[in-house]
């Protein structure tokens, strides 16, 4: 993460420890801190497509969490830790800002929680060396599991081609379908144990201030439930805040503990009100998931290539929203039929069974997996000499191999600069799409003799042409001349005007040492420009660069 990110962590705290009344100097401290998080959000990245939308909805959380901690309430007052004996208020300020950091997102041992919002730890587990010992454990099964639905997803072209999920059929769409909240759930399970390894280890904290970070399977059997007891709840309290007006109370006045039978006196209209503002803010918060991957997009274009239009890339902004605001409208429908249910004198049980998960869960089409070589394929190869990769891709397209009747594939010849030609398959049952680019060499006028792997099209010919190339045809018939008025002469005494001193690299086609700034204009940024196409082909509106592109 960020530089700005760590400091906009610290603002918050350091300025909801000055306990200021005027309302002018929080939404002053508030702008300060969005502003560093905004500014983080547009400039930090990892370089791995699932990593950076996790990223983008921590700032995103981070924002809410400024407004909560500097608009919203004053934690000073309104809270309390179970150790405290006098209030927060009035200790010293470093005391204070320390007492604020250490607030637990899930309020456990803090007068804000929610009794069943998260289960308590094992008793059994209460001694330090058997907690270790049980969050050792759970690393050694979920970080083989995070892994492997990575690799799944890695590997199944449904999730990089933007195909439905069930078009692989119904068992592979059930799992499709599962495989991308698995591996959020497998990854903040193993990361949280490993944090909960070292915070006890150290004796920093408690055992008990580290229970599991989700709750039980058997209590999701309503959406409500879902999110209320089974799912994380590391954003609850923030995201309860925006909503309506609740009756604050300071924490030394009684007892600190939740009172149920109080909660349910709560109107089902305002509950209902604060359900949907919550959901309305997680959305914000995925969202700026989706701008921090949008700014990756944005930055893939090569520093010379900056005449690239930005309007031209795939806007994902926005990609999330639907599956959050989806929610209310799912347990609206799921509290009337439930209640239905209750009048005719069904059992509430038979009724409540639900699956939660399945509502309209987004894919994220933008280099979700990566593509970091995960250790299970390590452990594949050095163990056994497996390609675990190439073998679920080669299983995949064994299972979904295009009957001999009827054509299910389209081709595309994409002339996308006057050097570099490409062919596109569009696979029309899976959606799947690829690039097979013809890396024309520009400055001797040549192809190459083979590019790739074995699974092209048709197998690339060495044509020398100054000026000329081919294009890839499904066929084993010579493969034609793509016309002239496409072309344009290149040549070649270019690589001989090069600067002496400049820098060179490997021609992809002849292998020959010629400019850098050469490859990187002419052969770089197409590959880019191809994949916008690539991404459009199917799509109901214009397609960018739509001059360029021929059916084969």
């Amino acid at each position: 993460m960020g530089v700005l990110f760590i400091v906009a962590q610290c603002l918050t705290p350091a300025v909801a420890a000055l306990d200021i009344k005027s309302t002018s100097w929080r939404i002053l401290g508030c702008s300060s801190v969005v502003a560093l998080i905004a500014i983080d959000m547009a400039v930090s990245h990892t370089g791995t497509g699932y990593f950076d939308y996790s990223f983008g909805a921590t700032l995103g959380a981070a924002v809410l969490d400024a407004i909560r901690f500097l608009l919203l309430i004053q934690p000073l007052e309104e809270y309390r830790h179970e150790a405290d004996r006098v209030p927060a208020h009035q200790l010293p300020y470093i005391q204070r800002f320390f007492w604020i950091m250490s607030i637990s997102p899930r309020g456990i041992g803090w007068s804000f929680k929610a009794d069943h919002s998260v289960p308590p730890v094992e008793p059994h587990h209460l001694a330090r060396g058997a907690f270790i010992a049980s969050r050792l454990r759970r690393i050694l099964v979920y970080y083989p599991l995070f892994e492997a639905a990575q690799l799944y997803i890695r590997c199944n072209p449904v999730f990089s081609s933007g195909a439905p999920l069930f078009s692989q059929g119904y068992l592979l769409g059930w799992l499709n379908t599962m495989a991308m909240p698995f591996r959020f759930y497998a990854g903040l399970n193993w990361i949280h144990s490993l944090a909960a390894v070292i915070a006890v280890g150290t004796a920093l904290h408690e055992p008990q201030l580290w229970p599991v970070p989700f709750g039980k399977l058997k209590d999701a059997y309503t959406i409500r439930r879902f999110w209320g007891r089974t799912w994380h709840q590391f954003s609850r309290y923030t995201l309860t805040l925006f909503g309506p007006h609740r009756h604050k109370r300071s924490p030394w006045d009684r007892d600190t503990s939740s009172d149920p039978k109080e909660m349910e006196r709560e109107p089902w209209v305002t509950s209902y009100i604060r359900l949907c503002n919550a959901f309305l803010c997680s959305a914000f918060m995925h969202t700026c998931g989706d701008v921090v991957l949008q700014f990756k997009i944005w930055e893939i274009t090569s520093p010379t290539t900056g005449s690239l239009q930005r309007a031209n890339h795939p806007n994902i902004i926005g990609f999330s929203i639907p599956f959050f605001l989806l929610q209310p409208v799912g347990v609206l429908v799921e509290d009337v039929v439930i209640e239905t249910g209750k009048w005719l004198g069904l059992r509430k049980r038979g009724w409540g069974l639900k699956n939660a998960i399945l509502i309209a869960y987004p894919i994220l089409e933008s280099g979700g997996a990566g593509d970091g070589v995960t250790v299970l394929e390590r452990v594949a190869d050095k163990s056994f000499g497996i390609d675990l990769a190439a073998t679920i891709r080669s299983w995949f397209r064994a299972i979904h191999r295009v009957p001999p009747s009827g054509r299910s594939t389209k081709m595309y010849r994409v002339r996308s600069t006057k050097y570099v030609f490409h062919v596109i398959t569009n696979n029309l049952e899976t959606g799947a799409k690829r690039i097979y680019p013809g890396m024309f060499c520009y400055h001797r006028g040549r192809r190459p003799t083979r590019v790739g792997g074995t699974d092209e099209p048709a197998a690339l010919e060495n044509a020398p042409r100054s000026g000329g190339t081919q294009c890839l045809r499904r066929s084993s018939s010579p493969l034609s001349l793509v016309p002239d008025e496409f072309m344009e002469e290149a040549p070649a005494s270019r690589a001989a005007k090069k600067p002496k001193r400049a820098e060179t690299r490997p021609c992809p086609a002849c292998n020959e040492q010629i400019p850098v700034r050469l490859l990187e204009a002419h052969t770089v940024l197409e590959l880019q420009r191809v994949d916008e196409i690539v991404r459009h082909i199917g799509d109901a509106e214009p397609l960018p660069g739509a001059d360029d592109l021929e059916e084969v």
